[in-house]
């Protein structure tokens, strides 16, 4: 194989790699940037991004030119000035006489003789321009073009992937803090029914709301329709379409011929192809179903199904509020973020039971401390959610085999500051997002993401920094062999002053000395899964509807 032909293969598995491993998006990008210049011999690159709307484009990356250079002056979105539109590659030979560079004489300075722009469509309207500078005449041979096409399109596909997780976080974290805050069910499921179907480029969305006792439909809620007949299918038609007592969703992959679908001009089945709906249970009478209607053929990806399904279980959380409104609810509703903890150690088996026990260990320390009950309760629920931040890291770094690389582990130190962005909205939760993000933080100051030392890390942060390294110590991980409980002891000990809180390590020590059996294996089977069970809830625990999703996003 060719050198040059080897060298881009090479560069182009890099980047698949980081993409694939669930890279931060600047280090893929900045990647790509890198290895693109070293490759072609160019001087520099930039990344652009356009806006639905805007008329300029921003740098999202840069690679190998001054800061001069870059802060020039705003890039216009002008067809006339600028390949951002063109369908294809385009080569600027002489950047001092062709209309599309807008800067002449600062390309000239900063020594660019001719450049490469390649525009990519990205989602929703927004666009991608990358352009390499070379201080030489280029012109790209085919091989150099589909290299360049590839190593593009993995770009593309980490800022897709990244937008779209955002929008599936931010979703979320919307629709739990209106639940949490206490807004009316119709905001809350209009909430819901608009973001699925922005989101997933639907044509439209529906939340019906039935009481099977009484067979009717008691309330329905409606995003992007114009018509109102598909959204006015009677009770009979809709609970035989979607059942009510299935789990998991239901697809229709083609509605125009589809015998479940009545065969009636005004349901719109001309302008409907796919349906997937997802039935939820809310509180006897009560049922409810989630569905989307697409445009055109559809089938789900594994993220956009738990998007879903996780919607639909907040919409059920919404309405068993409205429709009961006592304190139960509430308990409820906290313990749907416990259930994310379960959908994260599902993903891993050498870490299932660790929240639980880290939570466990920390309020015994707690209470060894000193500590008022109050206190301990807090610092309880931090341990149960300090891993959260892990539920959207790819299961093939938390579950590797063998040391985890510089990159992995760079990933993985992510996972505190996610955890906190994830709980800050909720404001009962409130006093655990500092304890939460500081527990890696090192008594020495050489912990993440902070740096903080000593006491300027929060104690409950100290705890659980401390009980969160005596669980791996005792249980392993994938590439770390357990230790003996002495042999733990005498490592926790040893780290007091270095990586733990002196009075912590030697609280946490003496309670475990005392009460040894305290630290036996957690039963997935028996006690840990009691412990995120609720009170019943109409017919059915609360375990058992949001058993629906493993992992999420």
């Amino acid at each position: 194989m060719d050198r040059r032909l080897s060298s881009f293969f090479k560069v182009f598995s890099e980047i698949s790699g980081a993409v694939q491993d669930g890279e931060h998006l600047d280090g893929v990008l900045g990647l790509m940037l890198e290895r693109i210049a070293e490759v072609l011999d160019a001087k520099g690159c930039t990344l652009r991004i356009l806006e639905p709307g805007a008329h300029t484009l921003w740098i999202e990356e840069a690679r190998g030119l001054s800061r001069p250079y870059l802060e020039k002056g705003p890039v216009a979105a002008d067809p006339r000035r600028t390949e951002i539109f063109d369908p294809g590659p385009v080569v600027i030979r002489d950047v001092a006489h062709d209309p599309r560079v807008q800067y002449p004489e600062a390309a000239l300075q900063e020594g660019i003789v001719s450049i490469v722009g390649l525009p990519v469509a990205l989602v929703g309207g927004m666009r991608m321009l990358l352009r390499i500078y070379f201080d030489r005449p280029v012109d790209l041979t085919d091989d150099e073009i589909r290299f360049l096409d590839a190593i593009v399109g993995q770009g593309a596909a980490a800022i897709r992937f990244t937008l779209v997780q955002s929008r599936y976080f931010d979703t979320f974290r919307s629709v739990i803090s209106a639940i949490h805050g206490g807004e009316d069910i119709q905001s809350i499921l209009s909430a819901i029914v608009s973001r699925v179907a922005s989101i997933m480029m639907a044509k439209g969305a529906i939340f019906w709301v039935v009481d099977q006792d009484e067979g009717r439909i008691v309330h329905r809620v409606s995003s992007g329709f114009n018509y109102a007949s598909l959204a006015g299918v009677a009770y009979g038609d809709l609970a035989a379409i979607f059942p009510l007592d299935r789990r998991g969703p239901i697809y229709i992959d083609d509605a125009r011929y589809d015998e479940r679908l009545p065969n009636l001009e005004r349901l719109g089945k001309k302008r409907v192809r796919t349906v997937i709906g997802l039935p939820v249970e809310i509180v006897a009478p009560y049922a409810g179903v989630l569905a989307v209607y697409f445009g055109q053929q559809r089938h789900l990806t594994p993220g956009e199904g738990n998007f879903l399904r996780a919607l639909a279980e907040q919409g059920a959380v919404a309405l068993h509020k409205a429709l009961r409104y006592d304190e139960q609810m509430l308990a409820a509703f906290r313990q749907t973020v416990e259930v994310l903890v379960m959908a994260l150690e599902a993903k891993d088996p050498f870490t299932h039971g660790h929240s639980l026990k880290v939570a466990q260990y920390a309020r015994r320390t707690a209470v060894a401390l000193g500590l008022p009950a109050h206190q301990g309760e807090t610092i309880y629920q931090a341990g149960l959610l300090h891993d959260i931040g892990k539920i959207g890291m790819h299961d093939r770094i938390l579950s590797r085999l063998g040391r985890l690389s510089s990159r992995e582990m760079n990933i993985i130190r992510l996972h505190p500051e996610v955890g906190a962005s994830i709980l800050a909205p909720l404001t009962s939760l409130k006093a655990l997002v500092p304890l939460v993000r500081h527990h890696h933080e090192r008594y020495d100051g050489k912990g993440y993401p902070d740096g903080l030392a000593g006491e300027a890390i929060p104690l409950g942060a100290r705890i659980l920094a401390a009980c969160d390294a005596f669980d791996c110590m005792l249980s392993g991980r994938p590439h770390i062999a357990p230790v003996p409980l002495d042999r733990a002891l005498d490592q926790l000990e040893a780290g007091a002053g270095v990586q733990f809180d002196p009075q912590v390590a030697a609280a946490l020590a003496d309670w475990v000395r005392k009460d040894p059996a305290a630290v036996s294996p957690v039963d997935p089977t028996g006690d840990y899964l009691d412990r995120f069970r609720t009170e019943r809830i109409g017919a059915k625990p609360l375990m058992a509807r949001f058993g629906l999703y493993p992992t999420l996003f």
